[in-house]
């Protein structure tokens, strides 16, 4: 534990050289935080799109109608 803790430390002075350091608690709420269905404001959460302030869900699935031509760089005879 000693030497993966001074690995950690070695590792995070590095990053410290080229990014700012931000405790991981601090980007998981930042990254996490945004997707919570009771923020205000529309978002996309596991749920769908929701909107903390006025409550709705939107199912995020968009129907499309069209479906493209194959071609050379996708490979697939069905066109997607």
């Amino acid at each position: 534990a000693a030497e993966l803790a001074r690995q950690f430390r070695e590792l995070r002075d590095l990053s410290s050289q080229v990014a700012d350091w931000e405790p991981p608690y601090r980007v998981f709420k930042a990254i996490e935080g945004t997707c919570l269905a009771c923020n205000a404001g529309p978002h996309l959460t596991d749920l769908g799109l929701t909107d903390g302030g006025s409550r709705q869900i939107v199912d995020p699935l968009i129907a499309c109608r069209e479906i493209p031509e194959p071609t050379d760089h996708n490979n697939n005879p069905q066109g997607a």
